[in-house]
């Protein structure tokens, strides 16, 4: 099963400075960032990093709590009805989503946070859909 490796970050009640602090971070050592989810409100931050362990370990030394999580990334077609086929199938399959966000890349993508549990049902969902499924190798750019 293909998925990416998404990065939560606490934010902690530095917020916004937290962020201009993790991508200060991230500048200095190299780490390039495929797409984020930003809650300012929630104090959260969700990356897709290229290098998952060396982004985490990155944030982690430098005294920020983080967590990993496995999502699935689905390539967004150029064409009236591409979000509803996507939503559809997960509705269809009864799969819960948390919550979704747009990638920085050439190819339109979007990462479906899905609970660990309902992962597999959720690919297999996509897949019987026709929806292409990347893992970070695919979307490296």
């Amino acid at each position: 099963m293909k998925t990416v490796t998404q990065i939560e970050c606490a934010l902690g009640p530095a917020g916004i400075n937290a962020v201009t602090r993790i991508f200060s971070l991230f500048t200095f050592n190299n780490v390039n960032t495929l797409a984020i989810n930003l809650s300012v409100t929630n104090k959260t931050l969700c990356i897709i990093p290229d290098e998952p362990a060396k982004a985490t370990s990155v944030i982690k030394t430098s005294g920020f709590d983080c967590s990993l999580r496995k999502i699935i990334a689905c390539e967004i077609p150029s064409h009236p009805g591409a979000f509803e086929a996507i939503f559809s199938a997960l509705d269809t399959a009864k799969i819960p989503l948390d919550y979704a966000y747009h990638g920085i890349n050439a190819t339109p993508i979007i990462f479906l946070a899905i609970p660990e549990n309902k992962l597999d049902d959720a690919w297999a969902a996509l897949k019987e859909n026709w929806i292409t499924i990347f893992d970070i190798n695919d979307i490296l750019f």
